[in-house]
């Protein structure tokens, strides 16, 4: 259970594996990932930290470095890794000749280890340690504040999941796992889950599954900040911000045959508690983190399915039915549908592999339908496609073309906030 969420997916268990690099000595792999992005975007209607004046010359520049160091041992029985990784970020916002608002940096250091044991044929153990220490500077705070001090936050967290066989055809797992958080306090969250494989005959299989899990979600030092600067009233605002707790169930099967057919459905039922959620005015230009007071509910069906026509043509497809109540909150009574959650999502997509492999090309549609924001205010339905093109460049990288929204759709996941149209990218990966 190294990771969780709020919005709970069980159908994927973990299931740690030994992985092979040109780093590899004998039992031992040692990896060293190294990533620096920039990036500046345009955007419209902002305002000024100086005088409050508004204009739609605005930008935003952001740079990211993130670095991680690994090593790994694995024998037959075992296996333990130990890793560290450092992120920093520093994002500033223009307005005209101005400076914007929320112009921030931050640090991230994160140190963790992971095990797993196989204590016998049958039963298996994953268990490990994690730290994480974040810090967050806000330098309009900084500015019009001179007792300010930045944000701190660290979190303490240990798990252990236990992965039994029982023949050839039961599996479950047990798992717990405890996070202490500096500002949040400790919280336990467990995770439950089954799965029984029924062969229908030497070509097709069923597996039956479900699960019940528990998860909780601290609020990020972004949000946090966001609000200390926020001018939205005291009476939407929340005085301070709580974690989000949650818990959920799923049950499901998926249909095999041989490798080239696939298909799964999965009912799902997640309750959130105390939900956190962005809030934009847009007749006053005000936003925020809100906070809703109670639960709120997800239930609904997951449908997936994959088909190789050929070795080299694959076209795969999906469909989500979400069912939402929210919790009472400003801008939504109780038992109206979430904010921003639609109650059809679907995809589509093709992928055809050609040069023995090498290069891919790639056609990805996506709709929704029926979401809402804020007041029940009704959202676009859209439908976009996404393109992608890559080739292997021997053992050491891969060249890509990307495009994105190819049709230009136009449409907004929030209102008052426009989505990127058609775009192009190109470039090279490279793996050492």
């Amino acid at each position: 259970m190294p990771s969780r969420s709020p919005e709970i997916s069980l159908s994927r268990a973990l299931k740690p594996s030994v992985e092979k690099s040109a780093a590899d000595t004998e039992n031992i792999d040692v990896r060293l990932v190294a990533r620096d992005v920039e990036n500046t975007t345009e955007y419209d209607s902002c305002f000024s930290s100086i005088d409050f004046s508004s204009t739609n010359d605005c930008e935003g520049q952001e740079e990211r470095q993130d670095a991680r160091a690994s090593i790994r041992y694995a024998d037959e029985k075992n296996s333990h890794e130990l890793s560290y990784s450092q992120g920093k970020s520093n994002n500033v916002h223009m307005s005209g000749e101005d400076p914007g608002f929320f112009d921030v940096k931050g640090d991230t250091i994160r140190a963790n280890y992971l095990g797993h044991t196989k204590i016998v044929e049958d039963v298996s153990a994953v268990y490990g340690l994690e730290y994480r220490e974040d810090e967050l500077y806000d330098r309009q705070d900084a500015a019009f504040n001179p007792d300010y001090k930045a944000l701190n936050n660290d979190q303490k967290s240990a798990f252990a999941e236990f992965q039994t066989t029982w023949g050839d055809n039961f599996f479950y797992t047990v798992g717990a796992r405890y996070d202490d958080n500096e500002d949040y306090g400790n919280h336990w969250s467990y995770r439950l889950t089954a799965a029984y494989v029924l062969p229908l005959s030497s070509d097709d299989s069923v597996k039956f599954k479900g699960g019940y899990g528990t998860g909780f979600r601290a609020p990020s030092l972004s949000e946090v900040a966001y609000n200390e600067g926020s001018f939205l009233p005291d009476d939407v605002l929340p005085e301070q911000l709580t974690e989000e707790t949650s818990k959920g169930w799923e049950l499901g099967f998926e249909y095999f045959h041989t490798n080239s057919f696939w298909f799964e459905a999965v009912w799902f039922d997640t309750t959130i508690e105390d939900e956190i959620f962005y809030f934009f005015d847009p007749s006053t230009f005000a936003d925020g983190y809100i906070q809703f007071s109670g639960k709120s509910l997800s239930e609904g069906l997951d449908l997936n399915t994959s088909y190789e026509l050929t070795s080299e043509v694959k076209v795969m497809a999906n469909y989500t039915y979400n069912k939402t109540e929210a919790a009472p909150g400003f801008g939504v009574e109780a038992g109206d549908q979430r904010v921003r959650r639609p109650e059809h999502a679907y995809n589509l997509g093709l992928e055809y592999r050609w040069l023995e492999g090498k290069g891919l090309f790639a056609a990805y549609y996506r709709g929704v339908k029926d979401s809402v924001d804020l007041f029940e205010a009704p959202l676009d339905d859209y439908e976009v496609l996404d393109l992608v093109a890559s080739y292997e460049l021997a053992d050491w990288g891969e060249a890509y073309i990307q495009v994105t929204n190819a049709l230009d759709e136009e449409y907004q996941e929030a209102i008052g906030f426009n989505t990127a149209g058609a775009a192009a990218y190109a470039g090279i990966r490279l793996s050492f």
